[in-house]
């Protein structure tokens, strides 16, 4: 069936799911400049929502299951917790470990398909001295109906170390 012949008018907004063999189509239907979000689009709120404090849209964003997995040797955390309410307990609450002003400087956003690569830096002061310090990260962000299901922290571990210490 063509797509121009589907019973949508202009005032609606649909979605039409065509399922053959096992492929999903999915396709998403605007209307009057209303449009779902793309994947990046998701994760660049995330990011801002992060650096303006505000922890319940970040947590809003997430699937009540997440992955969030942490580098292996990072400070706080090494391996994967489950759910928003352990990585607010494992993370995010301890985040004034690592430093003062502790904050994620994402400069690119690469996204394809389910998943959205964040490039940036950490940036904090380092405790005592006040110093800035900087390691640079990847963040890999996986999404399935709009939330965030899995979480992969990159970042050299061994150079945060050594600024933290």
């Amino acid at each position: 069936m063509p797509l121009d012949s589907l019973p949508l008018d202009e005032f609606s907004l649909g979605l039409l799911l065509l399922k053959r063999k096992s492929a999903r189509l999915r396709i998403i239907v605007e209307h009057e400049g209303f449009s779902v979000p793309t994947n990046k689009e998701i994760v660049a709120g995330l990011y801002a929502s992060f650096a303006k404090g505000d922890v319940p849209s970040v947590l809003a964003g997430m699937d009540p299951k997440i992955e969030w997995t942490e580098a292996e040797g990072w400070p706080l955390y090494s391996g994967t917790l489950v759910g928003p309410q352990a990585i607010v307990d494992g993370v995010f609450m301890r985040l004034g470990e690592i430093g003062d002003n502790f904050s994620v400087n994402i400069t690119q956003l690469v996204a394809e398909g389910d998943t959205v690569v964040g490039l940036g830096t950490y940036t904090w002061n380092r405790k005592g001295s006040g110093e800035p310090a900087e390691v640079k990260i990847a963040h890999v962000w996986t999404l399935a109906n709009g939330k965030v299901t899995r979480f992969q922290q990159h970042v050299d571990t061994a150079k945060e170390r050594y600024l933290i210490a």
